[in-house]
């Protein structure tokens, strides 16, 4: 009779204590879906301001030419002063496609909501992150062939302002492969859970 109840006992335990650990998992997962969601949610709130701040700037110096326009009258009577400057076409140019990648940025992520398979979203959310970092670089460069365009009369100057509008490439360019090598850009989600598990393993 003992020998049959202590088996039991046991088998009983083990099942006991494995349903727990199945719980305890459940609950992590479900905390981690939660935690995922979330930050994803603040992620695309932020991207989604940083290209509709890029939208915004860059319709407006489209409009707003380096040079002013030609007021005579004439032919080119409206036309930019510097439209044969190759410095004011290549701001032209940059300008666009800055305003281009950040539009169709915003576009993605207000798509999102229509669809609910995660990996459709996610593959959105990658473009987009994609776009807005092509924008930002387009913007730089439309800041430095523009300043380059005002101040080509006074060399010195508009070397200066080039050089120091560069400098944003030597921040961008490094915290990329950054973020690329953590795979905070293939994969986001994971990346900023794993970090978070790191942190709280040290804390402990």
């Amino acid at each position: 009779m003992d020998q049959d109840f202590i088996p039991k006992l046991k088998k009983k335990w083990r099942e006991n204590r494995e349903k727990k650990k199945a719980k305890d998992r459940e609950k992590k997962e479900e905390k981690r879906k939660l935690h995922v969601e979330e930050n994803n949610n603040r992620r695309v709130q932020t991207h989604l301001i940083v290209a509709t701040l890029i939208a915004t700037v860059t319709f407006a110096a489209g409009f707003t030419m380096p040079g002013g326009y030609d007021g005579n009258q004439g032919p080119e009577q409206g036309m930019p002063v510097l439209l044969r400057v190759a410095a004011f076409q290549a701001f032209v140019i940059t300008n666009t496609i800055a305003m281009m990648c950040s539009i169709s940025a915003g576009f993605l992520y207000a798509s999102v909501s229509f669809y609910n398979d995660v990996k459709k979203q996610k593959h959105r959310h990658l473009i987009a992150f994609w776009l807005i970092l092509v924008a930002m670089g387009a913007m730089v460069v439309a800041f430095i062939t523009g300043t380059f365009t005002v101040l080509s009369h006074s060399l010195g100057i508009a070397i200066t302002a080039c050089i120091v509008g560069s400098f944003s490439f030597f921040i961008l360019i490094p915290e990329l492969f950054k973020l690329y090598n953590y795979k905070y850009i293939t994969d986001p989600d994971d990346a900023i859970w794993r970090e978070e598990m790191r942190i709280r393993n040290q804390r402990n």
